[in-house]
This record gives C-alpha cells, structure tokens and sequence, in this order.
C-alpha cells in the first residue's frame, strides 16, 4: 500500500506526466485523484493505485498562498492534528468556495468578519491558525508526514501502520527490541519471534483459520497441538 500510493502522490504532483494524463482522462477527468471512483471495470494497475488513497488523504495537505487552487470543502488544507479536511456539514454557500474567497481582496491574509460569520468559533480557530506564505507564489500540495514536505514509502509505511490499520490493537507487550538484536542468523530470530507471538502454523492455529485438521498433537494424542506445549512442554 505505502508503494502504490508513491505512485498516487506521482499522479498528484506530476499531472503533466504521461501516465498521469492516460489514468487521468480515463478514470478521473473531472476530479482529482483524492476524490476518484474506482468506476466500472477498472485494469489492475488502477484498482492497485486508487486503494492506496486512504493513505494520501491522512497525510496530504495543501500549503496556502493565494487560495485559489484549494477548496474548502473538498481539499485538505487545514492544520488540525486529527485531519486537515474541513469537518461536515456546513452552511451550503461554503461547499462552492475557494479558500480564496476567505480572504480580503488584494491581501494574503484572512477575511475575519467572513470567517466568523459562517464557520463556528472551533472552526475559525482552525483557519486562523494556518499561515498565508507570500513567499510561496501558488498553492502546494505536501505530504505532512515528512519535514521535506515529500512523500516517502518509510512515513507512508508509518502512517498506514499508526493510523489507517491501527497498530495499537495488535501490539503485544514485550523485551521485542532483545530479540531482534540476538547474534544469529535472521531466520533464527524470526523463528523465535513468531514463537513468542504464537503465530506458528501449529494444528490449534490452523483450526482457528478454518482448516480441517485434527487438534490432537501426533507424539502424544491427549494434548492439543499448541506453540507452548509442542516447543517446551512435550
């Protein structure tokens, strides 16, 4: 998944691109890439992309300069440590604006009496809180996982894990960090990891996946076939 959406934020980021324009005309032409349906009868390549998208839109963010790029409902530009979209509902008229438009005219900077009239103090705090760069001369999409502002499979990686497949529900208590640093061949302490998170295809795990298997373990038939007892307790 942190591969292919390499391959998403290269459709983002280089829309000029062959094969950014071929994908683009076929799968996407009136949207952007974040926004994209899988649509009718899509080739591999495509179906393998469009899924890596959730990990773009957790870590993707535009940086303002003019606004005139950036939707506010539709793109993700806020600085919120939970996400950077724009929470809905809001009031209708928002949904056709660009960020542009919550700014005074002929100055980068925020049009206050507008935002506080349409958005809730929770929501304007939000705003407020994203710089307008002079320095930037349009809109930029970055990738917020990394200082570069440049998208790469390690953070992609990490973000996926954290935030998307939700790490913590698997973690698992331990010294892991002494295992992986034994004196042994890599096979040997792989071995031992799986061991100590009993993942081992033993005849109780199998069953648990729905083979069809006897639980019984061969050299002695009264006791179930189970990672502690196979390894240490027969």
């Amino acid at each position: 998944m942190a591969m292919l959406a390499k391959q998403g934020w290269n459709l983002l980021n280089k829309p000029d691109a062959l094969a950014s324009k071929l994908l683009k005309s076929k799968y996407f032409p009136n949207s952007s890439f974040l926004e994209a349906k899988l649509r009718h009868n899509p080739s591999y390549a495509w179906r393998s992309i469009w899924s890596s998208r959730s990990i773009l839109i957790h870590g993707c963010r535009w940086k303002i300069s003019d606004g005139s790029k950036v939707r506010v409902m539709q793109d993700p530009w806020l600085r919120n440590s939970s996400s950077s979209w724009m929470p809905s509902p809001q009031n209708n008229d928002v949904y056709n604006m660009y960020v542009c438009d919550l700014m005074n005219e002929g100055s980068n900077s925020w049009n206050m009496n507008l935002i506080s009239g349409m958005f809730p103090p929770c929501i304007v705090d939000s705003i407020m809180q994203v710089p307008v760069l002079d320095v930037v001369t349009h809109d930029t999409l970055i990738w917020k996982e990394d200082k570069s502002g440049v998208y790469t499979i390690k953070t992609g990686y990490r973000l996926c894990m954290e935030k998307i497949m939700n790490i913590a529900k698997h973690f698992v208590p331990g010294e892991w960090k002494r295992i992986w640093g034994i004196k042994s061949p890599p096979k040997v302490r792989n071995l031992i990891w799986r061991i100590c998170r009993d993942c081992l295809p033993t005849r109780k795990k199998l069953q648990e996946r729905g083979v069809d298997c006897p639980s019984s373990y061969p050299i002695c038939d009264n006791s179930v076939e189970q990672t502690i007892h196979l390894l240490f307790g027969c």
